[in-house]
């Protein structure tokens, strides 16, 4: 990965890269918990861990960048949501 520059954030450290790996970036998605409704954020479905044999996915909270491992057989995906548009 090519660093065009780091710079700090409130919420830590931020990294700028070059055009090609926008290009790869994948977008973040949200599921929400099944058993308490709770939204979380995953940036890459690639990041599994099986501990015990069970897979957990590393997400966070929709209003922190804290990352944690949350078991995957409790997280439904939720669709995103275009705003409406009114023809008029």
């Amino acid at each position: 990965m090519d660093i065009i520059s780091v710079f700090e954030t409130e919420g830590g450290s931020s990294i700028l890269s070059s055009p090609a790996n926008k290009e790869t970036a994948m977008k973040a998605i949200t599921f929400k918990n099944k058993f308490n409704g709770e939204r979380v954020v995953c940036k890459d479905l690639k990041e599994v861990q099986v501990i015990d044999g069970i897979e957990y996915l590393l997400v966070s909270r929709t209003i922190q960048d804290r990352k944690f491992l949350m078991r995957k057989d409790a997280l439904e995906r939720v669709k995103d949501t275009k705003p409406l548009s009114f023809n008029g």
